[in-house]
């Protein structure tokens, strides 16, 4: 995927992707990747961000998984919000 707006796209220690916009990061969590097997039985699939380093791109490098199932790929929501006292907000 491509990050538009993004002065500089990094990895932390913990995998997470740092989005670095002007003074500000914002930081995704890897998703969370799982095929359901035929028994029912959910079976997780590390998965991983990476970044192109010629284009800037990222993707998702995931473990072994059974390509005769379907994979899902499942985006992690952190929400935070500030509660300021300026008159802007």
């Amino acid at each position: 995927m491509n990050v538009s707006g993004a002065a500089r796209l990094s990895l932390a220690e913990n995998g997470d992707l740092e989005i670095h916009i002007g003074d500000d990061t914002i930081v995704e969590h890897p998703p969370v990747v799982y095929q359901d097997g035929a028994d029912g039985v959910r079976t997780t699939i590390h998965s991983a961000f990476r970044i192109d380093p010629v284009k800037g791109d990222v993707a998702f490098q995931l473990a072994e998984y059974d390509h005769a199932r379907t994979l899902v790929i499942d985006p992690t929501f952190t929400w935070a919000s500030y509660i300021g006292a300026t008159a802007n907000n």
